[in-house]
């Protein structure tokens, strides 16, 4: 008699066509959401891993590609967002790691433009437009991939990151005045 798994660390069974399908459909909008949230490659990547991880013992039975995948984008956000409190709340001590900033010297190109971008992964280095965007506060960056790239519409935006419609459309707003500002070569603080 075969008796069934049991603990934290069960993960659901799920067909592997079900799982590959999620990481042929969904892997470059959670890497770049993630990137827009952490700015680092390194964490984007562990962020796909965490949160298709996830999928495979979290996820529910989706009613169609729609939810599939807004589960993903939101999980995706909180993730990042609960790695960013971390990071607020247990800051790396001096030494004890290379800085970011180091590997990325270290390798001959800047910790900003490190490949990742809204472009693929594969692609060239991000432009004016992609370093400017990375430069916005995570609110506006949210805003602005979840409109542009992954193409929600601002309802849409309102329903996953749990706030109002004006909110969204006021951050979306606020983010094209600054990106206008810091594209025409003027400074602002974002």
């Amino acid at each position: 008699m075969e008796l069934p798994e049991r603990g934290p660390n069960r993960a659901r069974r799920r067909p592997p066509e079900k799982i590959e399908r999620w990481v042929e459909e969904y892997a470059d909008d959670v890497y770049r959401l993630a990137f827009t949230y952490l700015k680092s490659a390194h964490d984007a990547d562990d962020m796909v891993q965490t949160v298709f991880l996830k999928a495979l013992s979290k996820a529910p039975d989706f009613e169609d590609s729609t939810h599939e995948r807004a589960w993903f984008i939101r999980v995706t956000a909180n993730a990042c967002k609960d790695a960013l409190r971390g990071r607020r709340r247990h800051p790396m001590a001096a030494g004890s790691s290379q800085d970011i900033a180091d590997v990325a010297d270290a390798q001959g190109r800047s910790a900003v433009s490190d490949g990742a971008s809204f472009a693929p992964r594969e692609g060239a280095a991000p432009g004016p437009v992609t370093e400017a965007v990375l430069s916005l506060s995570a609110d506006y960056r949210e805003a602005v991939f979840l409109y542009y790239y992954a193409g929600y519409s601002t309802r849409e935006i309102a329903s996953l990151t749990e706030s109002t419609e004006v909110t969204v459309r006021a951050r979306l707003s606020r983010a094209r005045k600054k990106l206008r500002i810091l594209l025409k070569g003027g400074s602002n603080e974002c």
